[in-house]
């Protein structure tokens, strides 16, 4: 059986949340997973060149998206609590969180415009023609390696990956070699990462 989709994590994380405790990511996975009735096979399952789990993925990108758009606040020290709009939103009693739901909240609008995956007329997302796209290209191409790999990186850290702007970062650099080599932190505290090798 596959694991749901991360928007089908994203009610019961605001529903296990709603108390207004601090919570961390990690706390959250084992009530989510059994809230959601998973087995032991899907919950050990993981990510492909990974060590992250599919059910901890899932529940990072549920919180992410919850979290542009307000409805969840994060703390200091890595944890995260439900925010006032938040807890409007459970007192609606819904069942799924999906994301023309999450279209209504302008933070989200933004992150989805940022991501590139955005279609919506409130995202203000613009029109690119092929001319503007070879532009681009042609500007990537004279990149030297060096300043490509700090593209894409930030690039990573722009569109949402890891847990706060300075938190995809490179590997000893090679300056003469045309690669993306370096990692993603997915806590606060560097201890969990996610390699990124191109």
């Amino acid at each position: 059986m596959t694991i749901p989709k991360h928007q089908y994590f994203r009610w019961p994380l605001i529903c296990l949340v709603g108390d207004g405790e601090i919570y961390k990511l990690k706390d959250c996975i084992t009530p989510i997973s059994d809230v959601l009735k998973l087995s032991d096979d899907q919950r050990r399952e993981k990510l492909p060149l990974s060590n992250r789990t599919r059910v901890y993925d899932r529940t990072y990108w549920a919180k992410k998206h919850l979290s542009v758009s307000g409805l969840l606040e994060d703390v200091n020290g890595g944890g995260f609590r439900i925010s006032e709009e938040g807890k409007r939103v459970l007192k609606q009693n819904l069942i799924h969180i999906d994301d023309k739901y999450l279209e209504q909240f302008q933070g989200y609008l933004d992150f989805m415009r940022k991501s590139g995956k955005s279609n919506h007329p409130r995202s203000n997302k613009a029109t690119t023609n092929y001319k503007d796209q070879e532009k681009v290209i042609s500007a990537l191409m004279a990149y030297s390696p060096k300043n490509f790999e700090d593209f894409i990186l930030d690039l990573l850290s722009e569109v949402g990956y890891g847990v706060s702007s300075d938190s995809v970062k490179k590997t000893t650099p090679k300056p003469e070699i045309m690669e993306i080599d370096g990692f993603i932190e997915l806590d606060p505290l560097g201890i969990e990462k996610s390699k990124l090798y191109v």
